[in-house]
């Protein structure tokens, strides 16, 4: 179900005990998730934030700002600890295809 408050939007699904926040990548938004939601939300509590990455000024957008959004949105939820799935996945318009499919992308 996506919901909105304030200035934050977001899909909210599960009723686990363990917050999972899914942030999405740079070209994305919160209908990316899919079903990625519906297998997750069957033993979490899962919630899908936008970044509205591109609503105000691209000069602002940081890792500092980014941050202090998701600050600002667990505070508003009152999420006190969650596990972060970032999407770092790159796209190319049009082809879907990685320009580089030789390199592996790994998070830590």
């Amino acid at each position: 179900m996506i919901k909105e408050e304030g200035k934050f939007k977001w899909i909210e699904e599960g009723e686990g005990r363990q917050s999972i926040i899914l942030l999405h990548g740079l070209m994305g938004g919160i209908d990316n998730f899919g079903e990625m939601v519906d297998f997750i939300s069957a033993e979490y509590k899962v919630y899908g934030l936008d970044l509205k990455l591109f609503e105000g000024s691209l000069l602002k957008v940081s890792v500092k700002s980014l941050s202090d959004y998701l600050y600002k949105f667990m505070k508003h939820l009152n999420i006190k600890s969650a596990v972060l799935i970032v999407d770092i996945r790159k796209r190319t318009p049009g082809n879907g295809r990685r320009p580089y499919p030789n390199r592996k992308l790994r998070a830590l």
